[in-house]
């Protein structure tokens, strides 16, 4: 069961109109947040009511929601034009794009306390090369 709802979805996101955003729309992409959560999540977390874990799955089905928006818009838009005149109908799909990566990250970084530590950020750093002299990297600028 996931740990948020569609109303909760819903009043998080603004998106209160179903009309022109399905329920089932919200609820599969509830489904889609749970269940990618739930790949990484540790295990005593399965049933918890944390109210994090509430706010990084509303946040994340959040961005997937307007993700599927983005991409339909994109399909969607296009000018109009009567005349001398044309109406531009550019960037919804960019603007819906760009709110859905910042949810996103929100709700990881909400998610990051209760997940596996095979699913944490990982660091990289520098490969050194094969051979001395391979690049110009120097060992003193390590």
């Amino acid at each position: 069961m996931a740990f948020t709802d569609r109303d909760r979805v819903r009043l998080y996101s603004g998106l209160s109109d179903s009309g022109r955003v399905s329920d089932e729309l919200v609820d599969q992409r509830i489904a889609d947040a749970h269940a990618d959560i739930l790949r990484d999540l540790l295990p005593e977390y399965a049933a918890s009511t944390d109210e994090m874990l509430v706010l990084a799955e509303t946040e994340l089905s959040t961005a997937y929601v307007l993700r599927s928006l983005a991409l339909a818009s994109a399909y969607t838009e296009r000018d109009h034009r009567s005349g001398d005149l044309t109406l531009r109908q550019r960037g919804r799909s960019a603007a819906l794009a760009a709110r859905a990566e910042v949810e996103e990250r929100r709700a990881w970084g909400r998610l990051l306390p209760f997940l596996t530590r095979s699913a944490l950020p990982h660091k990289f750093v520098p490969v050194e090369p094969a051979e001395p002299g391979d690049d110009d990297w120097d060992a003193e600028d390590r």
